[in-house]
């Protein structure tokens, strides 16, 4: 009788323990079989980590970050509420009081069908938050910002702190990744490394002066690779399980694919004035490449016309041969050429003559050149990031592959498509900065690390519905 009492019995517990998993609304598995320790979740990087969107740091992008979003998926498959508490600026308007004027403006708003504007109204307190935060995503940061001792130090502002965290660290001499040991991670995201790429791309190409000797450069590898094993090794070395992510394309985001030739469209008689004006300037290569100063292909390559309709800009080329020593007016000016790309930024100066009168300047546009020595960088520091991944056992999310789906055919999430096309041109992904994405957007991004935790961890935690994230635009 008791063999047959203890199929009873366990017949009875395999019944209940079904019934339990049907009544389950989120996120099905047993918790007592999790196989990560999901009970203390640290977010480390940049602005996407910060839940950044429109130019600014306000509490709608930081409630939509994917870090809020997985923790409190995490909430949902251990039972358990968790710590996770953002540095939350408690105003919709971003900018940073007393800083207003030194690149931390209030966010921009969108007016149907095209204006865009600065939101009024006051802005975050410098010093607001009170310590210790779990979502330590800092706006502005490269990978070896994370590393560095005073990053949040009050005095140190405009030279080697970062106001954003300041907001947030735990003592003037503090550093983001000795912030987030004191929290003592089981389980942590790592996605760093975006500004090491995108600073050089959103300036044009165009370091900035000053005795700063990275500022608006590509991060040298060496120091990026020494940052990002330093800090997966000190994240990891008590046990904790992570996921990392790579760098998207930045190229292929908004900021970068939204003004084209198209915006540049002229009647018969401005083209005709236009090559009357250049027509000295051209003849003159010519010249010049007759008698050896610069090659006939450069000369070629100088020449400027336009056609009606559509036109190329004329741009500045700091890599042309520098003629002013001949003529202060023989300027190195080319007309951009096909797979260069025109910053969103040009779109303010295009209606007043830059491009066609004048050439635009190099902080408006990305030269061949240029865009290689971004995409080599990227490929380059993507190949660390995916070694070390392997190398530590973490979930990897392929950031760039989303990032290239989005831009080439869009991504079906609940029965619309998301593009990574601005809002001017129909995009419904990015925010009104170009660079940042909107809260669908970080919707996207946090289903990509849901899928990538799930398929390392084997867990089940349920992707975002995309529709019911609200997207403000004033």
């Amino acid at each position: 009788m008791k063999p047959i009492n203890k199929i009873k019995k366990y017949i009875f517990l395999i019944t209940l323990s079904l019934s339990i998993m049907s009544c389950a609304s989120d996120d099905l598995i047993t918790k007592s079989t999790i196989p990560v320790d999901l009970t203390t979740y640290v977010a480390l990087g940049n602005s996407l980590t910060a839940g950044y969107m429109d130019q600014a740091l306000y509490e709608h992008g930081q409630k939509n970050s994917y870090p809020e979003v997985l923790a409190k998926k995490f909430e949902v498959i251990t039972g358990k509420i968790t710590k996770f508490k953002s540095p939350f600026v408690g105003n919709e308007n971003g900018g940073i009081i007393g800083l207003e004027g030194s690149g931390f403006p209030n966010r921009l708003i969108f007016t149907p069908p095209s204006t865009i504007s600065t939101k009024s109204g006051t802005g975050t307190p410098l010093v607001s938050a009170v310590a210790p935060f779990y979502n330590l995503g800092v706006p502005g940061a490269r990978s070896f910002h994370l590393l560095a001792p005073g990053y949040g130090n009050p005095s140190g502002i405009g030279v080697s702190a970062n106001p954003y965290y300041v907001r947030m660290a735990t003592s003037t001499s503090s550093s983001v990744l000795g912030d987030a040991m004191l929290l003592k991670p089981t389980f942590f995201s790592l996605w760093i490394g975006n500004n090491d790429v995108l600073a050089y791309s959103t300036a044009g190409g165009v370091a900035a002066s000053g005795n700063n000797p990275i500022a608006n450069r590509i991060t040298p590898t060496a120091t990026f690779s020494l940052a990002l094993t330093t800090a997966i090794a000190t994240l990891t070395k008590d046990g904790a399980k992570g996921v990392i992510a790579n760098i998207p394309d930045v190229t292929s985001i908004p900021y970068f694919t939204t003004v084209s030739s198209s915006d540049i469209t002229l009647d018969s008689p401005n083209s005709t004035a236009l090559n009357n004006a250049y027509a000295t300037y051209n003849a003159t290569m010519q010249t010049l490449a007759a008698n050896g100063t610069i090659s006939q292909a450069e000369a070629d390559r100088r020449q400027i016309s336009f056609v009606v309709g559509a036109n190329m800009p004329v741009i500045l080329d700091e890599e042309l041969t520098d003629l002013t020593g001949i003529n202060p007016t023989l300027k190195s000016m080319r007309k951009l050429e096909a797979g260069e790309l025109i910053l969103l930024t040009a779109a303010k100066v295009l209606p007043l003559g830059q491009g066609t009168q004048t050439p635009l300047e190099d902080n408006f546009i990305l030269t061949a050149t240029e865009i290689a020595e971004i995409n080599t960088a990227t490929a380059t520091f993507n190949a660390i990031i995916k070694d070390l991944a392997s190398q530590y056992d973490l979930a990897f999310f392929d950031a760039n592959a989303l990032m290239n789906t989005l831009n080439k055919d869009g991504i079906l999430a609940n029965g619309t498509t998301y593009n990574a096309k601005f809002i001017s041109k129909g995009g419904n992904a990015f925010s009104l900065d170009g660079v940042h994405p909107n809260a669908k957007g970080y919707g996207i991004i946090a289903n990509g690390f849901i899928e990538t935790i799930n398929e390392k961890f084997n867990l089940s935690l349920t992707p975002v519905d995309i529709s019911m994230i609200p997207v403000v635009l004033n």
